[in-house]
């Protein structure tokens, strides 16, 4: 696990968990929009000390897999061992509305 591009410590892709960082064992739902081949999330990580542990994140799939989900890390990985987002935007209604327009322009097949 490398240092982030600023400085501090990472929890991307399943590493040693930092306190103030989301804990993706621990999460919930608040809100959801589904789209043809994705879906917004906007998590809630009470663990996490930035934006009220909230994450708005765009996946390319559907709301049952998601769910289906023991562990949600809001960051961005390649090697398969959880389900990674596609985007994510900042937890305010504008990036909620900028995650639903990605989400409605994906088409993946």
């Amino acid at each position: 696990m490398g240092m982030p591009p600023f400085g501090g410590r990472s929890t991307s892709c399943g590493g040693d968990l930092v306190p103030g960082n989301p804990n993706p064992k621990r999460f919930s739902i608040a809100r959801h929009a589904s789209f043809r081949e994705a879906t917004v999330v906007e998590a809630v990580y009470p663990d996490a000390k930035n934006y009220e542990g909230r994450k708005i994140m765009v996946y390319c799939c559907d709301l049952q897999t998601i769910l289906g989900q023991e562990t949600l890390d809001p960051h961005f990985c390649d090697h398969g061992e959880h389900l990674a987002p596609f985007g994510r935007f900042e937890p305010t209604e504008a990036g909620w509305n900028a995650a639903c327009a990605l989400a409605e322009a994906i088409v993946l097949t």
